[in-house]
């Protein structure tokens, strides 16, 4: 009847339901198995360590193959060991304190952390991790990424940059077509530039105009076949002073050996030229009067001695000293005596030509002498006029008046010597 036949429609459309509801299901457990499946090879193919811990023992419960490589442990050994076994004594309190601090159903482990692999080298590990449901135990899925080459790089290149930044030395980074890059602050100190003004611009802006092009061609020439160049140079400053430096330039090769940078690096040696200058005065000079001493006269002498014979010419050398100068030092003082030999100084270089040199040879000895003389005669007209203005008044810082005299020997190249030493001593006697 009609209840019949209502009630087999009834059982048909339960059935349907219950083959759609198991049919589901089939799709639902092969999507999670599928999900599952891709998961693990996710898992097992990344080349990063990943591991799987249990948040409450830190047991490790699921290493892969890029741990296990990277860390030294066998799998067994890892599923028989916590997470606090890979971390140094030192982090397990941080370690705990993120365990314990368990938010929003996520572990706040993320960072960077110390590690311990198998031979005990520590290695410098960011972590990136997220909660989630394994074998029926809540856990910790951990992606672990070795960064200790790139914190070591980053920290050699702040340790460079410091160093670039703080070194007394200038330093130039070209390109390879020699355009400026990046100078550092010493750089501007000792050029007066800043380094916007110089960016793009070559090293020729600081070319003093003293070294010819060979020069130039020459260093480049070293800098290609060696690599490097090194020596002394002049530069301008910014104001245009002209200064000496020590320079040193480095060619940049990339791994293909082709050159790609410049490095320059000089030092001022401004100050280190005036002391040599200083010394190299103080060593040839009197210190009381600045004139020559004995050691520079006898190198002049002996140049003298030299263009005389080549060119047959006649020189002659007054070697003279004062009379009853210590009588001076003896009523007035050492300082009166230093004040007078700077007069007697400063008369015999007004005397005599440029050409001719007069020296201080100590206490209150002094010699003239004179080059290209026209007849020998000259050097007796020199030396009484010499002996003349010697014997004129001299006045002393206390308004006190003096008069001195001069004892004065001459001898003449060839007729007394060939040498140096010949001259002095034969004008001594």
């Amino acid at each position: 009847s009609s209840v019949a036949i209502g009630r087999l429609a009834d059982h048909r459309r339960i059935a349907i339901s219950m083959a759609a509801d198991v049919t589901e299901r089939n799709w639902a457990t092969a999507a999670l198995r599928r999900r599952e499946q891709q998961y693990r090879v996710l898992f097992e193919a990344n080349p990063h360590p990943m591991w799987v811990h249990d948040l409450e023992t830190l047991r490790f419960l699921a290493v892969n193959d890029a741990a296990i490589r990277h860390y030294g442990f066998s799998r067994p050994e890892f599923l028989a060991m916590t997470i606090a076994d890979i971390r140094p004594p030192e982090e397990i309190p941080r370690l705990l304190e993120n365990i314990a601090q368990l938010q929003n159903n996520h572990v706040d482990e993320a960072g960077i952390w110390k590690h311990r692999k198998k031979d005990g080298a520590l290695i410098d590990v960011e972590i990136t991790s997220h909660i989630l449901e394994f074998a029926g135990r809540r856990a910790e899925v951990v992606l672990a990424h070795d960064v200790t080459e790139r914190l070591r790089i980053e920290e050699r290149l702040r340790q460079a940059a410091t160093v670039f930044e703080n070194t007394r030395e200038g330093i130039t980074i070209t390109d390879a077509d020699e355009r400026i890059l990046r100078v550092n602050r010493a750089f501007c100190e000792l050029t007066g530039y800043t380094e916007e003004e110089v960016q793009g611009q070559t090293p020729r802006l600081l070319h003093s105009g003293r070294q010819s092009p060979e020069f130039y061609a020459a260093l480049w020439a070293s800098v290609r076949d060696t690599g490097h160049w090194q020596g002394e140079i002049w530069n301008r400053r910014k104001n245009g002073e002209v200064y000496p430096e020590l320079l040193s330039i480095s060619a940049v090769r990339n791994t293909a050996g082709i050159v790609t940078h410049y490095v320059g690096v000089f030092a001022d040696l401004s100050q280190i030229k005036a002391s040599e200058e200083q010394l190299d005065f103080l060593a040839h000079h009197d210190p009381l009067t600045g004139l020559p001493n004995r050691l520079l006269l006898s190198a002049r002498l002996q140049h003298s001695i030299g263009v005389a014979h080549r060119d047959g010419g006649t020189l002659a050398l007054l070697v003279l000293d004062l009379d009853r100068f210590k009588d001076v030092n003896d009523s007035y003082g050492h300082s009166a005596g230093d004040a007078l030999l700077q007069q007697v100084a400063e008369r015999l270089t007004n005397r005599v030509r440029g050409a001719d040199t007069v020296t201080r040879l100590g206490g209150d000895e002094f010699a003239v002498l004179l080059e290209n003389l026209a007849q020998p005669q000259d050097a007796a007209r020199v030396a009484m006029e010499v002996i003349g203005i010697l014997s004129e008044p001299w006045q002393l810082g206390n308004d006190a008046e003096v008069r001195l005299g001069a004892s004065l020997g001459i001898s003449l190249f060839p007729d007394h010597g060939q040498t140096a030493e010949d001259l002095l001593q034969q004008a001594d006697a």
